[in-house]
């Protein structure tokens, strides 16, 4: 079927409706909002009780275990990343590519950001020779590398490192002293 516009603008094709955006909200999911709907107050500094043991579980069910105190929620990664950086202290290494908004974070902060690259089949995650050879190579400048930053999800390739990469990328890091900080969202 076709008609063409008063405006001129040429024909108007119609077609079968387009199917509704998203997945259908678990019935559970539903429940726990419409649960949560009267609460409006806000969550005290560094997340609620609740919120915090939600964490929790969710790391324990990745092998992850951990405990409420150790846990800290924020407004979103952005700001939780500053306030992490800010409180660890000096420079950082970043895997080549990274997130656009990492590397004016660390420098907003004063710190110096290094780059190292990935392995060609993924991203967010350093290729561990590299990130042991650049650290030593920042040391050896004057440089202050004490933090890893890393994602397992990844923002610029699109790629998920395969977990052996990321336990060797993590044992790099520990061996050279850094401390690492995994981007989650």
């Amino acid at each position: 079927m076709q008609r063409t516009t008063a405006e001129g603008r040429g024909p108007v094709r119609y077609g079968p409706p387009t199917p509704q955006p998203g997945l259908p909200v678990l019935s559970e999911l539903i429940s726990v909002l419409g649960a949560a709907a009267g609460r409006s107050s806000p969550q005290p500094a560094g997340g609620g009780a609740s919120l915090r043991e939600a964490a929790c579980r969710y790391w324990g069910r990745r092998g992850l275990a951990t405990s409420p105190e150790n846990v800290a929620a924020g407004p979103g990664a952005p700001a939780l990343l500053l306030a992490l950086l800010g409180a660890y202290g000096g420079d950082v290494m970043l895997p080549r590519p990274c997130p656009a908004w990492w590397t004016p974070q660390v420098r907003l902060l004063g710190r110096r950001a290094y780059h190292v690259p990935t392995p060609a089949e993924c991203g967010g995650v350093p290729d561990p020779y590299a990130l042991l050879e650049t650290v030593r190579r920042v040391r050896a400048e004057g440089g202050d590398p004490r933090v890893l930053l890393l994602s397992v999800a990844d923002d610029p390739t699109a790629t998920v490192p395969p977990p052996e990469l990321v336990r060797e990328a993590c044992e790099a890091a520990e061996a050279a002293g850094l401390f690492v900080v995994s981007d989650e969202s």
